[in-house]
């Protein structure tokens, strides 16, 4: 039964989306506790709710995040301009705004877009990611083999 929404979902042309739903089946008859919330999505929240949206996500689509934060009447969407699953901790100026927001429940500007971490697969990339400081999402440093 699950293998069937995994088809259809690599058919409509995810790479990553057929490995990421395999890989959470385990999870499809997980128990849920009846009084978890089921929406509506649009209620306005007693305080202001920060989505968090990468614009080349290969699991969760940018355009997921746009409509939750068109959806939640009481939120505000910050962009991070790079490519991977999750932002926090991969970019610093995401994790700084996630932090502030959850220490202080500061938002970000509005249409604030933080940007790309460099391309560490371009040409020179690595030796600027090493100039630049700190990087996050790195394997620690005792992983790394010199």
């Amino acid at each position: 039964m699950y293998w069937l929404a995994i088809d259809r979902y690599a058919r409509l042309g995810s790479r990553f989306g057929p490995l990421w739903w395999w890989s959470n089946t385990g999870c499809a008859r997980w128990p849920v506790n009846a009084d978890r919330y089921v929406g509506p999505w649009t209620a306005r929240t007693s305080a202001p709710v920060l989505v968090v949206g990468n614009f080349f996500d290969g699991v969760t689509d940018y355009a997921g995040a746009v409509a939750s934060d068109q959806l939640l009447r009481n939120s505000r969407l910050l962009s991070y301009a790079g490519w991977g699953h999750t932002a926090y901790g991969r970019s610093q100026c995401v994790t700084d705004y996630v932090d502030a927001y959850l220490l202080t429940v500061s938002l970000p500007p509005h249409g604030k877009v933080c940007p790309a971490n460099p391309n560490p697969f371009l040409v020179g990339a690595a030796r600027e990611l090493r100039r630049t400081a700190p990087l996050v999402g790195l394997p620690p440093p005792w992983f790394v083999r010199r």
